[in-house]
């Protein structure tokens, strides 16, 4: 990771980012989203990232090494990191909402009367 010794965080390591040249070395693509260091001088104006951060995590050296462990994961096992969680996640978030809020609602009851 030449590029974590620049300072530079890529922050969107995945499989897509990876090209492997003719002498089968891997190289990083896509640094649109990346941080550069202040004093990194690259000759063109880095990227910003578009969409509202609010809510996510800061970039780090940490993160993209994180990203970096998720993505040889993949490559090795063919499925990304906490499949079976996303799926989870993905099936709560198609939850009738009428009905979830009505099964909030009594188990907030049945807590209140110590049921």
């Amino acid at each position: 990771m030449a590029v974590s010794h620049l300072g530079i965080i890529h922050s969107d390591l995945k499989l897509g980012q990876i090209l492997i040249d003719d002498e089968d070395n891997a190289c990083l693509s896509d640094f649109n989203a990346s941080q550069y260091p202040d004093n990194l001088a690259l000759g063109y104006e880095k990227a910003t990232h578009r969409l509202p951060r609010d809510y996510e995590a800061p970039n780090t050296i940490s993160s993209d090494l994180f990203a970096l462990g998720s993505t040889l994961y993949e490559l090795v096992t063919g499925h990304v990191p906490y499949e079976e969680l996303y799926a989870n996640v993905r099936e709560c978030s198609t939850t009738d909402d009428d009905e979830f809020r009505a099964q909030v609602r009594r188990k907030h009851i049945a807590d209140y009367r110590g049921e």
